[in-house]
């Protein structure tokens, strides 16, 4: 892939992956960002970048690693875009456990398994914020996120229910050739 943004992804392949890619972007654009797929220098996936509105996704990664990280990104732009607000946490390591926590609940919520380093990255950050009690620190974080979760979770719902898939024609469903003999009729 070119350095020339695009916002389709290459690697996915299902109907309701593309879909939920859609959705996700539709709910970055209700925000007021733009999502784009380019090249990021390793290692980063993805970026949120505030001043300019626009989520960039990298173009290396496969199906689950993109959806995850958009779902990722999204998280961030609706929890932590009014990032300067005073209830807004400051501390890095919280927004990305809350971010990443949100998009885990996004993603099994329409029937993707988020990518494996989620579960890593979701315990890191819980050790690293609480070394001494970090599930306590996880049911707090979950309990404050579960309404903007299911707000999330809702919203992309509501979107892939208005935008039903399109059924492509069943090739071997072909219609007949009305020029063809029919012995068990009148022709006509």
């Amino acid at each position: 892939m070119s350095n020339e943004p695009t916002t389709r992804y290459p690697t996915l392949e299902t109907a309701s992956d593309r879909r939920l890619w859609d959705a996700l972007t539709h709910l970055a654009g209700r925000t007021g960002f733009t999502v784009a797929v380019r090249r990021l220098r390793p290692p980063l996936q993805a970026i949120t970048a505030y001043e300019t509105k626009q989520v960039v996704i990298a173009d290396n990664l496969d199906r689950i690693g993109a959806l995850t990280q958009l779902a990722h990104e999204l998280a961030h732009v609706r929890l932590h875009a009014t990032i300067l607000r005073p209830d807004q946490p400051q501390d890095r390591a919280l927004r990305e456990l809350e971010a990443e926590l949100v998009a885990c609940t996004v993603l099994l919520n329409n029937r993707v398994e988020p990518a494996s380093s989620s579960a890593d990255l979701i315990a890191n950050r819980a050790f690293e914020l609480a070394p001494d009690t970090p599930a306590e620190l996880a049911t707090q974080i979950c309990e404050r996120l579960l309404l903007p979760a299911t707000k999330i979770c809702d919203a992309v719902r509501d979107y892939i229910d208005e935008h039903p898939l399109q059924r492509r024609p069943n090739p071997s469903a072909a219609t007949p050739d009305p020029s063809a003999v029919q012995p068990d009729g009148p022709g006509l």
